[in-house]
């Protein structure tokens, strides 16, 4: 009976270490990797956390593309729903927006990939195309993931919307000629939690 005791405690304590390490992950600050992830431009993107105004904030900071493409696949993660990815292209800059083409209350279009291969788009903390490596460690730190001529950071962030909870898997990749970086693409892999 009073190991039973004892196993219901350790339980409960493990819970309530589980609980408020989730609590603390969704408020503690941002760290330097976290808001580089998010938007890596500065200016930042304008009004880029505004839930579904995507393709209207790149409007605002980058203008018209120079050409676009849309196709309609199929999602990756609920069988059945079909989503509409645009690629906008620039000069030296391609941005990949999806819509969620389901419930049309619902519908909202996201930022699902920017590929940089241009220094004349500022980001933040002085990096951008042409640094070296050694300046991506200073700021980041060790990437999760390193090959022969490219660095990945792997970050995940969670947000809150109208009382919905976000979460974002963002992927950031440099790829280096030698030591000089020569793109870097932002992977965003953002859904609802239900």
């Amino acid at each position: 009976m009073k190991k039973n005791i004892l196993n219901v405690a350790i339980l409960l304590i493990l819970i309530m270490e589980f609980t408020t390490a989730l609590s603390y992950e969704a408020t503690k600050p941002l760290s330097k990797l976290d808001e580089f992830a998010l938007n890596g431009f500065d200016p930042a993107i304008p009004g880029y956390y505004e839930l579904g105004q995507a393709d209207k904030n790149i409007l605002k900071k980058f203008g018209r593309p120079n050409n676009t493409t849309s196709e309609i696949k199929p999602d990756k993660r609920e069988p059945g729903l079909q989503n509409k990815y645009e690629t906008w292209n620039y000069d030296g800059l391609v941005v990949e927006l999806l819509t969620d083409l389901g419930d049309e209350k619902y519908r909202i279009t996201w930022i699902n990939k920017i590929i940089l291969t241009s220094n004349k788009y500022r980001l933040k903390y002085g990096l951008n195309i042409g640094c070296k490596k050694k300046d991506f460690y200073k700021q980041f730190g060790n990437p999760d993931k390193v090959s022969s001529n490219s660095i990945t950071y792997e970050v995940g962030i969670f947000s809150i919307h109208d009382d919905v909870q976000f979460y974002s898997n963002i992927d950031v990749i440099i790829e280096f000629d030698g030591e000089i970086s020569k793109s870097i693409t932002w992977n965003y892999d953002t859904g609802r939690r239900l």
